[in-house]
Parts: structure tokens; sequence; C-alpha cells
């Protein structure tokens, strides 16, 4: 088996993170992937919120591990759907399709890594990645 730091930082079994895939991502897959071994995410995509917080209770009743959520930015829905993955307390956030920079993204990011054991994963369009080894640092960016 092989055993990485990622599988470390999430508390998965696996090294594999399921990609948000919008539309596909949804919490019977989710559940799977992390049942698994794996960190599965639900991929919000351009879904309205009520959606997003329906998928995120269906994963907890279908799974006790590790899940995310990942935001596409360019949602009409981005500002509703990170106030739903902040009510939820979701542990692990993957951003996507825009700039993670934003200021309410900012604030989600800030408390996921106040709040959560678990690392914050941002995907955007840098190059390589960065797994921080400082440990009052909990944030993954690709």
């Amino acid at each position: 088996m092989l055993k990485t730091v990622i599988c470390d930082l999430f508390g998965i079994k696996y090294p594999i993170i399921q990609g948000g895939m919008a539309y596909l991502g949804t919490a019977e897959l989710v559940s799977a992937v992390s049942n698994a071994g794996g960190l599965g995410i639900i991929g919000a995509g351009n879904s309205e919120p009520d959606w997003v917080r329906e998928q995120i209770r269906l994963t907890r009743q279908l799974t006790d591990k590790p899940f995310g959520v990942n935001i596409m930015l360019l949602s009409p829905f981005t500002e509703q759907v990170v106030d739903v993955v902040l009510e939820e307390k979701v542990a692990v956030v993957t951003t996507g399709a825009g700039n993670p920079g934003c200021r309410r993204f900012e604030t989600c990011t800030a408390y996921t890594q106040s709040h959560s054991p678990l690392p914050t994963f941002s995907s955007g369009s840098t190059f390589g990645s960065r797994v921080s080894r400082r440990s009052d640092e909990r944030k993954i960016t690709c």
C-alpha cells in the first residue's frame, strides 16, 4: 500500500483525491470514494446552494470519512455556496474555474483552516504544487 503525506494530511487510506466533476460529483460517488479510502469531492459546479447543502448532508449520511466540496468560482452561486460550505462546516474545499483570491473565498479559507483538522486544497492556474510542512498551516495549493 502506498502511504504519502497526502494520506496523513487528509486522514485517508490511499493518496487519491477525486476531482470535483460538476454534475457527476454527487453524494453517491463522493461517499463511495471516501468509503474506499480516497478523498471524495462534491462538485458544486453551477448548482444552486440548496442542492449543494443537500449533497453535503446526504454524503454525511453515507460516510463518516473525510470529503470535500469543489467550488466553481465562475458560478453565479459562488458566494452562496461558500456560505453553505461555512454553515455546514465542510472540512476540505477545492476550487476551480476562477480566482480563489476573492474576499469571500478568503473568509472561507481562513475559516476552514482555523476550524478543521484537515487542510484546504485549492486548485488554480498556477503550475506545480506546494504542500506546507509547517504545523500551523494546513493549505495545499496546486
